[in-house]
Parts: C-alpha cells; structure tokens; sequence
C-alpha cells in the first residue's frame, strides 16, 4: 500500500500513528532528508515524482532528458530525490497532446486521447533514459510510469513492448476501479510490478480484491484544497484506506451520500438547494436509518450535524451571518452522511462553492 500525501506535515502526523499494512508513502516535495528518514525508520519506502513530458517544448527524447528549465520533468528534481532518500519514484501522465508540439503532428491521435506508436516509441525513449538515470543514483531502486488519461494500461502494454523499462505500471482510476485491469499485461510482462491509483472510497468496494495488484495506491489522503479529487470529496478517506491496509473492508457494507447538486465549484450568490442522494450496496444486510448535513463556512461550522430526510433536497443560506457567509472559491463546504440500521455512519462526503453574494 502506499499513501499519497500533499502536505509533509501530514505524511509526517500519519507515520507517528497507525500505519500498518502501508509500505510506502509519497509527499509534496519528497526531499526533506529528516522525513525521508523517519519514514524509513517506520518500516517504510519513500516514493517520489516528477512530471512526463507533458507542458515541455522539446523536440526529442534526448533532449527532454537533458533539459534544465522545464516546470515539470527536469532531470535535476529527479537527482535531488534520488539524492535526499527516495525508493521508488514515477513519472505521471507523459501522455498528452503536448506531444504534438515536442515530437511532432503523428505523435498523438486526440481523437482517441493517445500517444500514437511513434509517440509511444518517443515517449520510451525518454522514460528509459530518466529510468536508467536514477536506479544509476540509488542502486535497487525502482522506476515506474502512472498513466489514467492517455490510454491507461493499453499505454502500459504498447510502451512494454516498444522496450520500456519500467520496474511498476501505474493505473490511475479516478473513482471507480476495474476489476483486474492488468491481467492481459501480466500474462505478457509478468517481471513488471503493478500498481492501481485510487481517489476515494468508492474505488475500494468496488468488487476489488486486496490482493488483485502489487501495490495499492491512495491519493491525496490529506485532501489539499487545491487537489480535491474532483466533485464529491472524501471526508473519510485516509480512516478507509487505512482500514482498508489493514484488510478491513467492514466500511462498505455502510450508507453511501452523496452531494448531486450542485456539482463542487459550483457559485451560490442566495440561498440554495442541495440535492442528496443515500443509499446501501447490494448484500449489505442493512437498512437506510437516519441522514444529516453539516455546513463549513472557511473553518466555522455554521451548520453541526443536523437531521435531514433521506433522498430529499435540503436548503442552504447564503449571506452574512447565514450557513455559507464567506465570500471567495471553495469557501463553503457542504457535508452529507447517513446511517445505517445497526446505527452505524457511512462516509462523510462533502462539495465546496464558490460563494458570491
């Protein structure tokens, strides 16, 4: 399992407490030397990451390798991470259209959001040069591509078998999660590791078993207001992926409530109704109970728990002295749960507006 933090303050709060079953964590940052050591005194590797070769002006492999000024794929991160205690690191998403401009016009089909083979072949030549750089800094150390946009683990197969040298393949699968998604590149590239990237408890019971891939990987357990995991955000997440380590899957037989409208980011400039929805996965031998919301404003709750009916719109005010009061993005945040018969709560999820009154 390895745990994705945005904060270094968080990553390192979690290694203080419960962490059994996580083998790895990756951080914003990933080159604090005192935090790269207490997680390996925990027990624990460190996971680093760059950017692919997504927003960068160059026209060939070799001189993306090379390059010094990019925002996100500088060969000089790499070695600073390498350097200060990284395991591991991936390169995220070096699929795009941006290969139009670094490789040329037949390096990427948009109608089908992916690399073509030529830009397949320019993107291996570039991996395996930044993969061959680091486990040239850090001896045993392991390389690996994370890749959602940009044709998932069909990306995976066809760089493979351009000659990509990666140690792990990373699927990214926002919310949901495919069932054995890497069982055809398995078959053919069974030396290659696995790794499925997953944003919120949905994905964890989805019908997925623990031990259908190599690693588990959880994003943006602190939620960081700036990298919400899209509409619907995760109150609950980092307790359920740490259940979830633990082989505790016991949180998916609870309510599930959702915030339908508005969607996060939406404006409220008056009074607004949110429409939820509540209710059990199949087989869950439980009955809907009880549902509440809860309103934030900035770090106020304006709104504690309070009683709502299930599957029924409720309303929220704007203005001064109201639920949301706060003027500016993301300052109001709505939460929704529900409980179940055996008087259990299901997960807290929650959207943020922008407010405008």
């Amino acid at each position: 399992m390895n745990f994705w933090f945005y904060s270094a303050a968080a990553a390192e709060q979690f290694i203080a407490g419960d962490h059994d079953g996580v083998t790895s964590i990756t951080y914003a940052g990933q080159t604090d030397p005192l935090l790269n050591g207490k997680i390996h005194a925990s027990g624990m590797a460190v996971v680093g990451g760059v950017g692919g070769v997504i927003s960068l002006k160059r026209t060939t492999a070799d001189e993306i390798r090379n390059d010094q000024s990019g925002p996100l794929l500088d060969s000089r991160a790499l070695e600073r991470i390498a350097n200060t205690g990284a395991d591991a690191i991936y390169v995220d998403e070096p699929v795009g259209p941006a290969l139009i401009g670094e490789c040329g016009p037949d390096c990427y089909d948009a109608t089908r959001l992916q690399a073509t083979e030529k830009g397949v072949e320019f993107i291996v030549a570039a991996m395996n040069s930044l993969g061959d750089q680091f486990r040239s800094k850090v001896p045993g150390g392991k390389f690996g591509i994370c890749v959602g946009d940009g044709g998932g683990v069909s990306f995976h197969i066809a760089a493979l078998r351009a000659g990509l040298r990666e140690d792990f393949a990373c699927y990214e699968q926002f919310g949901g999660a495919h069932v054995h998604p890497f069982e055809a590149l398995k078959k053919e590239f069974p030396q290659v590791a696995t790794m499925l990237l997953v944003y919120n408890t949905v994905a964890l019971c989805a019908g997925n078993e623990i031990g259908a891939f190599d690693t588990w990987g959880f994003w943006n357990l602190d939620n960081h207001p700036e990298w919400v995991p899209g509409p619907r955000g995760d109150a609950d997440w980092l307790e359920n992926a740490k259940r979830f380590a633990r082989g505790d899957t016991r949180f998916c037989d609870l309510p599930i409530s959702r915030v339908i409208s508005p969607l996060t980011h939406a404006r409220q400039g008056v009074d607004f109704q949110v429409a939820p929805a509540d209710w059990l996965r199949p087989h869950s031998g439980l009955s809907l109970g009880a549902c509440a919301y809860r309103v934030v404003s900035k770090d106020q709750e304006t709104v504690p728990w309070r009683s709502r009916a299930c599957n029924q719109p409720f309303l929220v005010t704007v203005g001064p002295d109201k639920d949301c009061r706060d003027n500016g993005v993301h300052t109001c945040r709505v939460y929704v749960r529900a409980q179940a018969s055996n008087t259990e709560f299901g997960d807290t999820q929650y959207e943020m507006f922008n407010i405008a009154y």
